[in-house]
């Protein structure tokens, strides 16, 4: 299976930032660290890769991990919460203006509908992006996520909240054409039951999408199922299988 490793100069956030590239050929899947997470994370610590290498040697799909900033962004306690927005705002901008465009020139194409993927908080950072950008991601994997940001920003509320804050977006989004494209994208929301989990999140968050008349796949596992890898990657591989 083919691995590269890539050090991008990012001049949005000041600092290099790694990707880890999987695969040869296939629809392409940026997956995402969880909380303070960082790029190998996702393929390496989280066996993510192992339950999907066949598809990934097939050249099914091709998968981009991608590095994280959270502990300058939303974990940063240290810093004013609207710096914390701020910088969740320009890792946005980093993956707009410069993972998507590094994915084209990898897979030599002028566009090609991205899918995204994370646990945890990276389900955040995934469910976050395609929401955000339909046009450019026409798929999310969020398995466990958070979608509503405001536990982070101590009561501090501005545009950049809004903008990276799922349930505040979604829910004051209009009939557009943004809307229309919103129900046009593959959203898919997993959740377990069992202990760490918190299937109300996912399911309040279904309720908004429904609401707007977005169609998507709220998949609730067991009470069995706990908030750890070993069950992400069973549901990333179930994903994966019925794509």
């Amino acid at each position: 299976m083919q691995f590269r490793d890539f050090i991008l100069d990012s001049e949005i956030l000041g600092r290099h930032m790694d990707v880890h590239v999987f695969g040869h050929f296939g629809t392409p899947i940026v997956c995402f660290p969880s909380s303070m997470g960082r790029t190998d994370q996702f393929a390496g610590f989280g066996k993510m890769l192992e339950q999907i290498e066949p598809y990934v040697r097939g050249g099914k799909v091709k998968l981009y991990c991608v590095d994280g900033v959270d502990g300058e962004a939303w974990y940063n306690k240290y810093a004013h919460p609207g710096h914390r927005a701020w910088m969740a705002e320009q890792y946005d901008r980093h993956l707009m203006e410069e993972i998507v465009p590094f994915i084209y020139e990898d897979c030599w194409t002028d566009y090609l509908p991205i899918t995204t993927a994370g646990c945890s908080f990276g389900a955040y950072h995934a469910v976050n992006v395609t929401l955000k950008h339909p046009w450019t991601f026409n798929r999310c994997i969020g398995m466990s996520g958070l979608y509503d940001i405001r536990a982070h920003v101590d009561g501090h509320y501005d545009e950049n909240v809004y903008f990276n804050n799922p349930v505040d977006f979604i829910g004051g989004v209009g009939d557009s054409d943004y809307l229309d494209q919103l129900r046009r994208i593959d959203i898919r929301l997993v959740c377990g039951r069992g202990p760490w989990e918190h299937p109300h999140i996912t399911q309040e968050f279904s309720d908004l999408l429904a609401s707007r008349g977005i169609p998507h796949w709220n998949d609730m596992w067991g009470h069995d199922v706990e908030h750890h890898w070993y069950w992400w990657r069973r549901q990333f591989r179930y994903h994966i299988e019925h794509m």
